[in-house]
């Protein structure tokens, strides 16, 4: 089990002291946009492989009010456009990770099984 209400931004600053980290914040501007303009629920779907966990994480340590992200995101991309540090740490956040779920269960075939009686 994980911390699901305002996880903080520990899993991206660890991310981002990486040797290869590819800076992905320029997409928040655009996910703010869209956001106050058209949805308020939004759909991050990348290929297998694509970061979508980095990605998860990065809205996270953005958007959580649990922390302080301003250090983090100093010299971003993101940080260059003016609507950054509107929503910066101030939005409760719920991130459920169904990966790392389904790796905490040890029956994982009735997971399966349950799973789909569900769906």
């Amino acid at each position: 089990m994980g911390i699901y209400l305002n996880p903080g931004n520990e899993l991206f600053a660890r991310i981002t002291h990486n040797d290869i980290y590819v800076d992905k914040s320029g997409m928040i501007p655009e996910l703010i946009h869209v956001f106050e303009n058209q949805n308020e629920y939004i759909c991050v779907s990348r290929p297998r492989r694509f970061g979508k966990t980095v990605i998860g994480n990065m809205l996270c340590a953005y958007f959580s009010k649990d922390c302080d992200s301003k250090d983090l995101f100093r010299d971003s991309i993101g940080s260059k456009n003016p609507i950054f540090e509107k929503y910066l740490n101030k939005v409760n956040v719920i991130k459920i990770d169904l990966n790392a779920e389904y790796q905490n269960i040890s029956d994982k075939e009735n997971f399966w099984l349950f799973s789909k009686k569900c769906g």
